[in-house]
């Protein structure tokens, strides 16, 4: 797996939705960042810091799309600790949901995971990478009307199932 390829991947794809914001891409994307205002959620992650186990909150965001028939939700979760690191998690209908994780420490090339079965989340190929990029950039190219995602609580589930399998690997 070509490690370098996939940092690149999935810093372009946190471009294209919002996080990391890069104002050039923004200007060409049909895309509007869904880390905004308009998609935070009330719901917030909560951590225990390693600082005298006190109680943290993140912003999570949530929106869908439309295309034909099909619903396409995004969740994002703002997890930084000392450095700003968020995760995303996408589906599409029935699809298998996805998870793209990336901090801004120099040495993390990210992660990019498929939630096979009920939280067994797998390390996704070059492959499936690739695809990954291939539909964000369809996204990109198309207009979708994104709405605030209110009945988020099945993503919020596969959003929290993905952050406890990623603290334990």
């Amino acid at each position: 797996m070509n490690l370098t390829l996939k940092h690149q991947i999935i810093t372009h794809i946190f471009k294209t939705v919002g996080i990391f914001a890069d104002r050039d891409m923004m200007r060409i994307s049909m895309l509007e960042p869904l880390n905004s205002d308009k998609f935070l959620l009330n719901k917030k992650l909560a951590f225990e810091t390693m600082e005298g186990g006190k109680r943290k909150e993140n912003n999570l965001w949530a929106g869908v799309a439309k295309l034909e028939d099909s619903d396409i939700k995004m969740i994002i979760a703002d997890i930084t600790e000392d450095i700003p690191e968020f995760t995303l998690i996408l589906q599409m209908d029935m699809f298998l949901p996805c998870a793209i994780r990336l901090s801004t420490d120099p040495d993390d090339l990210g992660s990019m995971y498929i939630n096979i079965a009920d939280n067994k989340w797998i390390e996704a190929t070059t492959t499936l990478q690739a695809k990954m990029l291939v539909g964000f950039e369809s996204l990109t190219e198309i207009y979708l009307q994104w709405e605030k995602l209110d009945n988020y609580m099945d993503m919020y589930k596969s959003m929290v199932g993905f952050l406890n399998f990623y603290e334990q690997d």
